[in-house]
């Protein structure tokens, strides 16, 4: 048995990048982001992990996430590869997301804050047939 699971919490480094696959039978939305992950210890260093999300997800992530916000992600780790403009062979990994836990930024202030978003559960109102 092979388990291939990575939970991994984080800030978003910029903003998502979204775009639609539209040369497939069916268009598929796919985003892109890069997050910070801190190690706890005052002296600890920061890895920048690739997360990539397909689908339903990837249109929620797309809508609700920011620069800077604090977010954990649920999925596996893959690799890829590409050749670089000296013909270079390059692999890296990424985690490809099957869930993202998207909470509010920490502003200090008393207001109410705004919900946490699940993609795994996410429906939108316009989905619900009644």
């Amino acid at each position: 048995m092979y388990l291939n699971n990575v939970v991994i919490s984080g800030n978003l480094t910029k903003n998502p990048e979204v775009r639609v696959l539209s040369d497939r039978e069916k268009p598929v939305t796919v985003t892109n982001f890069i997050l910070a992950n801190n190690e706890p210890k005052k002296d600890g260093k920061t890895a920048f992990v690739k997360v990539t999300a397909f689908g339903r997800t990837a249109e929620v992530v797309g809508e609700y996430l920011a620069k800077g916000q604090p977010v954990i992600v649920v999925g596996s780790l893959k690799q890829n590869s590409f050749e670089n403009a000296e013909g270079q062979k390059v692999n890296y990994s990424y985690i490809q997301a099957d869930n993202v836990q998207m909470f509010p930024k920490k502003n200090g202030s008393s207001q109410q804050q705004e919900p946490v978003v699940d993609t795994a559960n996410y429906v939108d109102e316009n989905d619900i047939p009644f």
